[in-house]
């Protein structure tokens, strides 16, 4: 079921409990008021419902953690910001059935800087990436089947940041002086 379905259900699930409302108030049945209330909020378990392309409306801190459910081929992204250069570690703790994968790319959301996938029953698995600069990524889980997950990040902050230089590109090339070397005689 894809996510337009499930928004359709969601909203046609409220209208039928919109229009009950009144009627179960004023026959004073409230616990039933309080089962369809509930039925509504609780018809998606995922706490971030979004995404398949980065959005930037789901957060990961820094050094933080987020649960979720992925469905079959979805994608749910979350944006990392790091306050400086640095490496980061990414970790998923699935309670897979079958096969899933966490992601982090790039400041676009486009260029996979690294992933590692979790089978059946492998426990957390996690991998780090090396000299990242300061700034904007995001990390994607993706399923295969309808899962939970735990997806943490940690960021190991560099002592030295990454340097920059006036010559990072053919034109700001500073030259290489010959240099002749004299053996002592």
């Amino acid at each position: 079921m894809n996510s337009l379905n499930l928004m359709a259900n969601k909203l046609e699930l409220f209208y039928i409990c919109s229009i009950n409302i009144n009627k179960l108030l004023i026959m004073k049945k409230p616990i039933l008021f309080l089962l369809c209330f509930c039925s509504y909020l609780f018809t998606y378990a995922d706490t971030e419902p979004n995404n398949d392309t980065p959005s930037g409306e789901d957060i990961i801190a820094q050094n933080g953690n987020v649960t979720g459910t992925t469905t079959a081929g979805n994608y749910d992204f979350y944006e990392l910001i790091t306050t400086g250069d640095g490496n980061i570690t990414v970790t998923l703790d699935a309670a897979t059935s079958s096969y899933m994968a966490v992601h982090l790319y790039d400041s676009a959301g486009t260029q996979a800087l690294g992933s590692i996938t979790a089978n059946s029953g492998a426990g957390p698995v996690s991998f780090t990436v090396y000299q990242l600069g300061e700034g904007k990524y995001y990390i994607a889980t993706q399923g295969n089947g309808t899962d939970s997950y735990t997806v943490s990040n940690s960021v190991d902050l560099l002592a030295t940041p990454n340097d920059v230089e006036p010559n990072n590109s053919y034109a700001t090339a500073l030259p290489i002086l010959r240099m002749t070397l004299h053996a002592d005689t």
